[in-house]
């Protein structure tokens, strides 16, 4: 999704709206399709309640690092701190200390 929010940004707005509507169209239909191949296939291969889960708990876990932050969120987390440098700050000259400025 990133990847296609960033390419749209590029594009005149007309174009980038339909190349966004298509994404989400092919996101819909993948989901879709698996969904379906769960719920045609023999109980012993795929379990349609577990490709619910998997579907829906993909989704969760990302608003959930949005919102609590976390180990892995990357940039969702920023808002918790991620993304900052561990180390704190860099040096700066302190003019108290006599360097002459």
């Amino acid at each position: 999704l990133e990847r296609a929010v960033a390419r749209t940004v590029e594009m005149e707005e007309k174009q980038g709206v339909n190349y966004i509507r298509m994404q989400y169209f092919l996101r819909y239909l993948l989901t879709g399709a698996v969904l379906a191949a769960a719920a045609f296939a023999p109980d012993n291969i795929l379990s349609l309640w577990g490709a619910i889960a998997g579907v829906v708990t993909l989704p969760l876990a990302v608003y959930a690092l949005r919102i609590f932050g976390g180990a892995g969120a990357g940039d969702a987390g920023q808002a918790a701190g991620a993304g900052t440098d561990p180390a704190g700050p860099p040096e700066t000259s302190n003019p108290k200390d006599g360097d002459g400025s």
